[in-house]
């Protein structure tokens, strides 16, 4: 069993990754090869779905109220990117048009219809699916370390 101590430097170390490679989304050379792009998404999304799940495990069982509050707000400011990550991951469910959740797949915003496999990159950040902003949630796992703070 894990105690709260070595999962704060669990946060901390995902926090760290997610950051790393959302620089690497925001900030790259706009040459970089789609496929390695498409990598970096998945990657980034898998760490902001296991810190996603190490602070869910914190807002409920954290001693220390600053933690439990920081990694609560965490768990709702990731919330979309979830969702992006498992409908990215389980898209061959949906490819039949036959998933449960098939409606919330695709949408309509204006003269553009996209997935939840797509990227957007607009005035308002670089979206993964339909809403799930990478500088929102860099901003997030910042705000997170702030307030997360084991001792070394």
């Amino acid at each position: 069993m894990w105690d709260h101590e070595d999962l704060q430097h669990l946060a901390i170390g995902w926090a760290d990754e997610t950051i790393r490679i959302g620089e690497i989304l925001v900030t790259g050379p706009s040459n970089v090869h789609v496929q390695r792009r498409v990598l970096d998404e998945h990657f980034f999304l898998t760490s902001v779905t296991m810190l996603h799940r190490i602070c869910k495990y914190l807002s409920k069982n954290s001693p220390i109220s600053e933690v439990a509050r920081a990694a609560a707000a965490f768990v709702v400011a990731s919330k979309e990117a979830i969702e992006v990550r498992n409908k990215r991951e389980h898209f061959d469910e949906y490819i039949d048009g036959n998933h449960k959740w098939q409606d919330q797949f695709t949408i309509t915003k204006g003269p553009v219809r996209a997935d939840l496999t797509s990227t957007q990159i607009d005035s308002r950040g670089y979206h993964l699916g339909h809403d799930a902003c990478v500088q929102d949630l860099v901003a997030a796992c910042i705000e997170l370390k702030n307030h997360i703070n084991p001792e070394w």
